[in-house]
């Protein structure tokens, strides 16, 4: 589960995640930020916290993204018609 909230370029979240397992339960929260320089390209970093004995204590993703095709002209903030 993540809640953010774009500001421009960038995407500020907080991300909860839960795995559970026969003999062990794993449950991280993450705080991390997107940026989307352009319309097809995102980065993002997250830094997941372990909250149980289970998880890791803390640990870091990696997100890079570049999409082709479709319509590029879009800025990140445009809405359907292509305005701001």
């Amino acid at each position: 589960m993540a809640v953010f909230q774009r500001h421009g370029r960038f995407i500020p979240l907080l991300e909860a995640g839960i795995e559970m397992e026969a003999d062990e339960t794993l449950l991280r929260l993450a705080p991390g930020l997107y940026w989307q320089p352009r319309p097809n390209v995102e980065f993002g970093v997250a830094l997941p916290i372990g909250l149980t004995k289970d998880t890791p204590n803390l640990g870091v993703f990696a997100l890079a993204t570049f999409e082709f095709g479709g319509d590029s002209s879009k800025e990140p903030d445009d809405d359907e018609d292509g305005k701001r």
